[in-house]
């Protein structure tokens, strides 16, 4: 490099630009208004200006900064679209379970009433068919006062026996009618009765055992309910001596109403409690000889 030039670096329209000069020459005013700066050594450096720019950003930057605002928002919102979908189908299939699990509940329990309606039918069917039906022994020690072969005959006596207060019972059986006075269940029992009437002059009055034995029958179930109850009641009674109106009563409103076969013996009881509350020792068991022989009767026996 010539050594009467130097170097000098200078901004010119926002732009380094070297120049070489003589060293004795002066700067032009020109370049002089012009230069930023001026550098005698090569190795100076000149401090850089930012450029300050008022250029708009563009449509794509505007936007991408728009989308870096809204974003977790827009995130979310999907998020919970999505979540909100997933959770509504759950839903739905199992109300739809749900409703078909109640659809077969509800036919079974429309069966099951349709079957309970059945049977209801089946049972009160039932109640209303007779069949063959076994019922229980009743055996006890009576006084009888005599045994006639024809009614007539027997009448006579009972009147008899009756005009002296003593109460009398006619049970027909075969070809035959017995005078029976009163029941009692041992054979103790039986002979005491018979000793009272002794004394009052009635020598010809006897004891002896008697049965109706087991009654094979055709009954409705409701029936059968009822005889079997009278069974057990008329002993103990019997046993008891004594009439336990509850219990009478009890029996009467379980009387199955539409029974023709035991009206005979359901009516029977009933004008028996009626004098059953003043009557004696004697006419107790006087009245349950009644209710026997009407039991017997009834299933013609």
């Amino acid at each position: 490099m010539d050594e009467n030039k130097r170097k000098i670096t200078v901004w010119e329209n926002g732009k380094q630009v070297k120049l070489y000069v003589n060293k004795n020459r002066e700067i032009p005013s020109g370049r002089n208004e012009q230069a930023a700066a001026l550098s005698d050594s090569e190795d100076e450096k000149i401090p850089p200006y930012t450029r300050v720019s008022d250029t708009k950003p563009s449509k794509f930057a505007m936007h991408k900064r728009k989308w870096k605002e809204f974003k977790p928002a827009i995130l979310s919102v999907l998020s919970a679209l999505v979540i909100g979908s997933f959770l509504g189908i759950m839903m739905l299939n199992m109300f739809i379970m749900i409703e078909d699990d109640n659809h077969m509940s509800g036919n079974q329990n429309s069966s099951a009433a349709v079957t309970n309606d059945d049977d209801q039918d089946n049972d009160k069917q039932a109640d209303r068919s007779a069949s063959s039906v076994r019922l229980d022994e009743i055996r006890a020690y009576v006084l009888q006062g005599g045994v006639f072969s024809e009614k007539a005959n027997a009448d006579a006596r009972a009147g008899s026996y009756r005009d002296r207060g003593v109460p009398v019972t006619i049970w027909e059986r075969g070809d035959q009618y017995f005078l029976f006075i009163a029941a009692a269940t041992t054979e103790t029992q039986a002979e005491q009765l018979q000793q009272g009437l002794v004394d009052t002059d009635m020598d010809d009055i006897y004891v002896k055992e008697w049965s109706t034995g087991n009654i094979t029958t055709d009954l409705t179930r409701d029936e059968n309910s009822w005889a079997q109850s009278f069974i057990k009641t008329w002993k103990d009674t019997l046993e008891s001596g004594e009439f336990e109106k509850n219990t009478w009563d009890s029996l009467l409103k379980a009387y199955p109403k539409d029974s023709e076969q035991l009206k005979e013996l359901y009516q029977s009881t009933q004008q028996v409690l009626e004098k059953a509350g003043q009557a004696e020792a004697l006419q107790k068991k006087a009245l349950l000889m009644e209710l026997w022989k009407t039991f017997g009767t009834t299933f013609n026996n």
